[in-house]
């Protein structure tokens, strides 16, 4: 089964779009999670993605809610991001849903 990526913020670079290319490349399942309608997605990235999610990424309960439901389609092997100011909040909203996982 090939390994599941979650690239949090691939919409908010046009570069991201190449790394979700070399992703797609190797052979992995990728799934996009911003803050973009999927509609809006510029199409040379929404063709590199098997899903998209849209949420705030500024937000960790959005982030956690979208891992959530990412995770509930197909478990989630691997997070990845190149925005470093997104690191604090999806960690945030991780430790949050791993400290209080839904009902």
């Amino acid at each position: 089964m090939p390994l599941h990526v979650v690239f949090v913020g691939p919409d908010v670079f046009s570069a991201y779009t190449d790394m979700c290319r070399g992703l797609k490349q190797a052979g992995a399942l990728v799934t996009g999670i911003g803050p973009s309608a999927k509609g809006a997605l510029s199409p040379a990235l929404a063709r590199h993605l098997d899903h998209w999610q849209q949420a705030n990424v500024g937000d960790a309960g959005a982030i956690a809610d979208a891992v959530r439901t990412v995770h509930r389609l197909r478990g989630v092997d691997r997070l990845a991001m190149r925005a470093r100011e997104y690191l604090e909040t999806v960690l945030s909203g991780l430790e949050q849903h791993l400290n209080n996982p839904p009902g």
